[in-house]
């Protein structure tokens, strides 16, 4: 059953779209199990795991010649590009995909991730709010906008959401060092962040 991720434009012929899909669904296939930039911490990828972000690439090929700009397609770009550790591509195809799929945490919050590595506050607070709001009872990503707010330049701020957390949960560890981050911040022992996470160096 074709998902709403990789659903076809409607503008497409019958051909064009059974190429689509195919691609698309052979790409997220190939990306399966493929941890993000930020889900291994800015650490290499890997032999094995290179080898096979080139075969996912490849798959996607056969939509290049389809002249198509679906959300969809923005969206595999753009996780192609995170796995690959390559921000700026990510986060442009990444925005285009969440107007289009504005309720979708997970692409919310890799776009918070990924704005936070890159110094935008305001995206990373922008989409870390985004995410919170769809999802109130996620701690992890409480503390993911706490930093973004950070970033924004309102450590005071974030202090109140980091003390909500570790109010509910006081063993919540990520929680814990964040809050010790920002109370260092405000006390003036620790200059703000220009990022916050693992960053590329080229």
């Amino acid at each position: 059953m074709t998902t709403t991720r990789t659903q076809p434009p409607p503008d497409l012929s019958r051909e064009e779209q059974s190429i689509y899909a195919k691609a698309i669904e052979r790409t997220w296939g190939l990306l399966e199990g493929l941890p993000t930039y930020h889900e291994r911490d800015g650490a290499d990828l890997g032999f094995f795991g290179q080898r096979r972000l080139r075969k996912a690439r490849a798959a996607l090929e056969p939509c290049d010649g389809l002249g198509v700009n679906a959300p969809g397609l923005s969206w595999i770009r753009g996780r192609l590009s995170h796995v690959a550790g390559t921000l700026a591509e990510a986060k442009a195809d990444l925005e285009v995909a969440a107007r289009g799929f504005p309720s979708e945490v997970g692409l919310l919050t890799d776009l918070t991730l990924i704005n936070l590595s890159l110094g935008d506050g305001v995206a990373a607070s922008t989409y870390g709010r985004a995410a919170v709001d769809l999802v109130p009872d996620d701690d992890d990503l409480k503390v993911a906008y706490a930093y973004a707010v950070v970033l924004e330049g309102h450590p005071k701020r974030a202090l109140g959401i980091l003390a909500n957390v570790c109010k509910r949960d006081p063993d919540h560890s990520g929680a814990r060092v964040a809050l010790d981050v920002v109370r260092k911040i405000i006390d003036g022992k620790m200059d703000p962040p220009g990022t916050i996470g693992p960053t590329p160096v080229s």
